[in-house]
């Protein structure tokens, strides 16, 4: 909740700065979804392996 009205501020008083953390943060989602993916099908072809 806090998050949200603190990004509210920023939006309303720095919009040059909201659009830049907004990349960020969207670029930042992505980037952990990814290491997310490439983890499991490391460890996916680890277990196969040991079989």
């Amino acid at each position: 909740m806090i998050i949200f009205v603190v990004t509210l501020l920023i939006n309303w008083l720095l919009p040059s700065l909201a659009k830049v953390l907004n990349t960020f943060f969207i670029w930042t989602i992505v980037a952990c979804l990814l290491y997310t993916i490439y983890y499991w099908i490391r460890y996916w072809l680890y277990v196969r392996q040991q079989r």
